[in-house]
């Protein structure tokens, strides 16, 4: 049973920390299927991946409610995975294949035996742009604080969030 008292932060803040890594799965997953299901078709999509997919991965790797200590069997063999970087993006990415192997590509997209294709135009650039900002401002809590201890590692955390966000930027922006 959960508890989320004060004498049991860890518990908390690690609930907290997987509830937003399965999150990001789920949302890893929207972005893949875009266009292709109905909304409330992903609804049903990422309350599977939520509640039954996620979990089973995220206890492999980290065990379950024991404050992030990596106590799952994956750990145990040697598995590491900082701030969600494995079972967050390997979940979301299978789960998204898997769902892309069944639903097939974009319709309209490519070009076919009947039609020819059309460019999907971005719709709103300035919106898109406020995502990014959000995302990279989100990163920045999101792994500075995956140590769940504030010490001497974050600092470096944070430089390397810092520069990995606009080297990726640089690298879309063509340079």
């Amino acid at each position: 049973m959960l508890d989320f008292s004060v004498e049991n932060s860890s518990q908390t803040m690690f609930f907290v920390f997987q509830v937003m890594f399965c999150g990001a799965a789920v949302t890893i997953i929207s972005g893949v299927v875009a266009e292709r299901l109905k909304f409330g078709t992903y609804l049903i999509v990422a309350v599977v991946v939520s509640g039954l997919i996620y979990p089973v991965a995220g206890h492999w790797a980290w065990g379950g409610f024991g404050g992030g200590n990596g106590d799952g069997f994956l750990a145990s063999i040697g598995f590491v995975d900082f701030a969600g970087s494995s079972v967050v993006h390997s979940v979301g990415g299978w789960s998204a294949l898997a769902l892309l192997i069944v639903v097939g590509p974009r319709i309209g997209r490519f070009k076919t035996a009947t039609e020819d294709s059309h460019q999907i135009r971005p719709s709103n650039l300035p919106l898109a742009a406020l995502g990014v900002i959000f995302l990279f401002v989100g990163w920045l809590g999101f792994n500075g604080g995956s140590t769940l201890a504030m010490n001497n590692q974050v600092p470096l955390i944070l430089v390397n969030t810092v520069i990995g966000g606009s080297v990726g930027a640089l690298a879309a922006g063509g340079l």
